[in-house]
């Protein structure tokens, strides 16, 4: 079976690629057929995260081992997750925060001998730097700092010579 794929930068301009690959395929052939079509050098760190229909940030799939309970890239094939789910965000360079969104568009019963990832369509230019993130505080959530902040209730003593 073949996947296709289409992969949103999150930017005000359109940059879309579409991109074609067998459902087999591990996250990390993925990872790579992404930073090919969007002309990234591949240097940098990217981590998949399965969203659910509003976008939302759900597990973590890393290119490198981060977190115990991270799943690893080259460990999971794009069926296992994509029977479930049919988005996902994606991130590359964690300095620069480039960010995508990505849909399953397709599932193709063929017999695809081809074994690549193909770029079935491309429009937009990359812009030369990432789009600016803007992070929002939730203002339904009240924060308390002096108890928010510091919970020392799991702190049986403190040790003042310690420092």
């Amino acid at each position: 079976m073949v996947y296709q794929f289409r992969i949103i930068l999150d930017a005000e301009d359109d940059v879309i690629r579409d991109i074609a690959i067998k459902s087999n395929s591990t996250f990390e052939d993925f990872h790579h057929s992404i930073i090919k079509s969007f002309g990234f050098n591949g240097s940098e760190i990217a981590t998949f995260y399965v969203s659910d229909d509003n976008w939302n940030q759900g597990e973590t799939i890393s290119l490198l081992e981060m977190n115990t309970n991270d799943l690893i890239m080259s460990n999971i094939k794009l069926e296992e997750i994509f029977n479930k789910n049919n988005k996902m965000l994606y991130v590359y360079d964690f300095l620069k925060l480039w960010t995508f969104f990505i849909e399953l568009n397709k599932k193709i019963e063929v017999d695809d001998k081809n074994n690549k990832p193909r770029l079935i369509f491309s429009h937009g230019v990359l812009p030369e730097n990432p789009p600016e993130k803007k992070f929002i505080r939730d203002k339904t959530k009240n924060l308390d700092f002096e108890n928010d902040l510091f919970d020392d209730s799991n702190i049986d003593s403190f040790d003042e010579n310690y420092y």
